[in-house]
């Protein structure tokens, strides 16, 4: 039997599986409000049921606010580390070996803060992420 995704939002993750976080409260609601719906008439849903389910959506919605705060909480730190890292010596990883630098840069993208070093010789490195940052030296 083939089942059919619930709500329009769905999308596909690169491992080819659904990705649930577009699943919004409203979703929830829908789904609820159709169970309700097309309840058994003389079968009705216990109210300790309902009420379980009521705190279940509460639950799911919070936690989705909180994991927004977080992720805000998680950029904010990125961008302040990167700031502070401005004018500093650095020690960054390139290709298996560690190279000195000072961070001339910082570069915002999606997918967090970039750095451009300058490594002497006017020779720049552009696109370092903080992960790639080994030793912070200062002067």
């Amino acid at each position: 039997m083939n089942v059919e995704a619930i709500g329009s939002n769905l999308t596909v993750n690169q491992s080819g599986g659904l990705d649930n976080t577009s699943l919004s409260q409203e979703d929830f609601i829908r789904l609820f409000m159709a169970q309700l719906n097309f309840q058994d008439p003389l079968e009705p849903v216990d109210n300790a049921e309902f009420l379980a389910q009521m705190a279940q959506f509460t639950s799911v919605e919070q936690t989705r606010i909180m994991n927004e705060k977080m992720d805000n909480l998680l950029i904010l730190g990125t961008t302040e580390q990167a700031t502070g890292l401005l004018g500093k010596t650095v020690e960054i990883q390139s290709f298996g070996n560690n190279q000195p630098g000072v961070v001339k840069a910082v570069e915002y993208t999606s997918n967090g803060p970039s750095l451009t070093i300058d490594t002497g010789s006017s020779e720049y490195v552009k696109g370092v992420t903080i992960s790639n940052v080994r030793v912070i030296t200062t002067k």
